[in-house]
């Protein structure tokens, strides 16, 4: 199960997670917003960034995710 899957849920747009997840794959930075959602099951605004880190031959052998929840800050520009 790769971390895309981890948090899906009924309002996580699918496509999108999808297509950072090639863009990861194939080594580039991606940064993208996500409705993704607790262990608690509650939805929340997040931004999600990845990076590869590569060995000293440029291979890539794992990657950075980092998501921040974005919520409140969507909610004010509401």
């Amino acid at each position: 199960m790769s971390p895309f899957e981890l948090m899906d849920g009924i309002l996580t747009n699918k496509e999108n997670n999808n297509k950072a997840k090639e863009r990861m794959l194939r080594g580039k930075v991606t940064s993208y917003e996500s409705i993704l959602y607790t262990k608690e099951k509650e939805p929340i605004c997040t931004l999600v960034s990845t990076s590869p880190v590569h060995d000293e031959n440029g291979e890539i052998i794992r990657h950075i995710l980092i998501c921040l929840d974005i919520t409140e800050q969507k909610r004010s520009e509401d």
